[in-house]
């Protein structure tokens, strides 16, 4: 029998620094929440409070119509909602620095100078989708565990071209 070993979703692309840009990958307790019918409330407060659209209350992120995802522990709540453990199907990234827009411009659709801290949003990394969450330092970025190291390649190839013309213009 063979023997499983634990690995990072990125297998060691991260950390990745150009220019004044850095990419971390994270490994967060991740759970995603769905309020039975009826029991939204008792959700909210279990949880001390939910979400609206597109927003982040404390470690309780918006992910879509009546789903968020609880990052770092979750309160039980087996008989309120559905939830489920999304700690090893999500990889989490961190983008941090000057130029996090001029990266995320090139690729996401989304305008991210839009986004103040505390907001989420759904939408395309390149090809691929992801749930962003605007931080007070840059960018939680969520994406399939299996579209992690096209995402860190994605990423890695917008921080150097934002880097590259940094340089032209200096």
């Amino acid at each position: 029998m063979g023997n499983l070993i634990a690995t990072s979703a990125a297998s060691g692309l991260c950390p990745v620094t150009i220019g004044n840009l850095t990419l971390t990958e994270r490994a967060p307790t991740l759970t995603s929440v769905s309020p039975f019918k009826g029991k939204k409330t008792a959700v909210r407060k279990a949880l001390g409070h939910w979400p609206a659209p597109n927003e982040a209350k404390g470690n309780v992120l918006w992910a879509g119509r009546n789903m968020a995802f609880v990052v770092g522990e979750c309160a039980e709540l087996t008989r309120l909602a559905a939830t489920t453990d999304q700690s090893d199907a999500w990889a989490a990234l961190t983008l941090e620095g000057d130029a996090l827009e001029a990266v995320m411009a090139r690729l996401t659709p989304l305008d991210m100078a839009a986004m103040e801290p505390g907001a989420t949003a759904r939408g395309l990394l390149g090809h691929m989708s992801a749930l962003y969450h605007r931080t007070k330092t840059g960018m939680d970025i969520y994406v399939f565990r299996s579209m992690a190291q096209t995402a860190v390649h994605e990423i890695t190839h917008a921080m150097t071209g934002v880097a590259a013309r940094a340089t032209l213009s200096a």
